[in-house]
């Protein structure tokens, strides 16, 4: 169980201090998608609008047609509505197959991992440093295998989206444990899907010597680079499955003395947010 945060009291992710114009207090925000077991929680932390963002993302991973389904299903992981008992088989030859949703204790379960080397910037490399050594790892979950004229639907996946997802893990945890002044977010543009140039250089997988347990694991350290105290997080979801462990470089250390670009924008419910975010 997650230690209890205090209210933040404004959007995390954009400033806002109103949920929208149907109520004033803001909404919760799971650190950790509640679909994969997130009990981390900061209260009154997310707008509506950021909200549906955010949101967005997590079903374009986990819901019924996202790419984790399958690990959810073996996780037995939880979700708002009904629980993943299910996964999708397409049955007949190619070219004229028909959908059937396969109960999960006899569906052929698998996991595609998707790898990292560690974050460039930790390394001497740059914001947007690409990655050259990204590797895909499949893993069968189960004894079940499809008979023959089956095959398991793997979705495909953005590696965009899956660095996303780290990102709005890894910044929340990172107000959770420092607060809004403990640290200079760097990936606020990243979750709401608008940088002009995704930072790969923040993004990695790192060794993780320690035997699976838990529904995840999460933790925050600290990085000397330069001049600068850098920020990460390590996340490892499903906990109990060869899944990575993903480390993102979310802020610098502290409030920046440096300038930091600031822009107000008004939405379409006349709300004023203000966003506040810096490069390196």
């Amino acid at each position: 169980m997650s230690p209890p945060y205090q209210p933040v009291g404004q959007c995390i992710y954009c400033g806002a201090t109103r949920y929208g114009l149907e109520r004033k207090k803001l909404g919760e925000e799971h650190i950790v998608p509640y679909c994969v077991d997130g009990t981390h929680i900061l209260p009154e932390a997310s707008c509506k609008r950021c909200e549906v963002k955010t949101g967005g993302l997590e079903q374009s991973l986990f819901g019924n047609a996202g790419f984790y389904r399958a690990a959810r299903v073996a996780a037995r992981t939880k979700s708002r509505r009904k629980g993943p008992n299910t996964v999708p088989l397409w049955i007949g030859p190619d070219g004229n197959q028909a959908r059937y949703d396969i109960p999960a204790d006899e569906a052929p379960l698998s996991l595609t991992a998707v790898h990292f080397g560690p974050p460039a910037i930790l390394n001497g490399g740059g914001w947007y440093t690409p990655d050259k050594n990204v590797a895909i790892h499949h893993h069968q979950l189960n004894s079940h295998m499809p008979r023959p004229g089956e095959s398991i639907v793997t979705p495909n996946i953005q590696l965009d989206s899956l660095q996303r997802l780290m990102a709005k893990i890894g910044h929340g945890y990172a107000v959770a444990e420092l607060g809004l002044t403990g640290f200079t977010p760097f990936l606020i543009d990243c979750i709401l899907g608008r940088e002009e140039n995704h930072p790969w250089g923040l993004f990695g997988c790192v060794d993780d010597p320690a035997q699976p347990s838990g529904a995840y694991q999460i933790g925050l350290s600290e990085w000397p680079v330069n001049d600068d105290v850098l920020i990460a997080v390590d996340v490892r979801l499903f906990g109990t499955l060869p899944f990575p462990r993903y480390r993102v470089v979310v802020g610098r250390k502290g409030q920046d003395d440096k300038p930091i670009v600031r822009e107000e924008i008004v939405d379409r419910e006349g709300r004023i947010t203000s966003l506040a975010f810096t490069r390196l």
